[in-house]
């Protein structure tokens, strides 16, 4: 893991920008596989939106130094998996709440159809009457 990071931080300085911190996170995915190194941990870092990554970076980077030192490295992934699983949760709770609407709302488009249908059925019946 560190030599991923030394890799990527080319001036030694052990603080990546978010560029880097993200390439790292990839880095990490892609070269730690073996199941003993916790190779899901890496990968689920890896996968995090960019909502839950801008969330941490700024948890983390509280001054605004636009860096993240070596040591902050496994609090932040560790941090962004678990804000990661409360963003999904929060995304389908509202596209659940959404999905309801929009069910509710074709119910009632279809339920104005079939009143107006059997409005133009009843208005043709009493033409015929007439």
């Amino acid at each position: 893991m560190k030599e991923i990071w030394q890799k990527i931080d080319e001036k030694s300085t052990q603080k990546l920008n978010k560029f880097d911190l993200k390439k790292f996170f990839e880095e990490l995915a892609n070269k730690i596989k073996a199941p003993m190194f916790n190779a899901d941990f890496f990968k689920e870092t890896s996968e995090i939106s960019d909502e839950c990554f801008e969330d941490v970076w700024y948890e983390f980077d509280r001054n605004e130094t636009g860096f993240i030192s070596w040591h902050h490295s496994k609090p932040f992934m560790q941090r962004a998996i678990e804000l990661e699983k409360e963003l999904t949760i929060e995304r389908n709770a509202i596209k659940e709440a959404r999905d309801i609407r929009f069910a509710e709302h074709q119910r009632r488009v279809e339920e104005r159809a079939a009143r107006k249908a059997e409005l133009d059925r009843l208005a043709k019946e009493a033409e015929l009457m007439e």
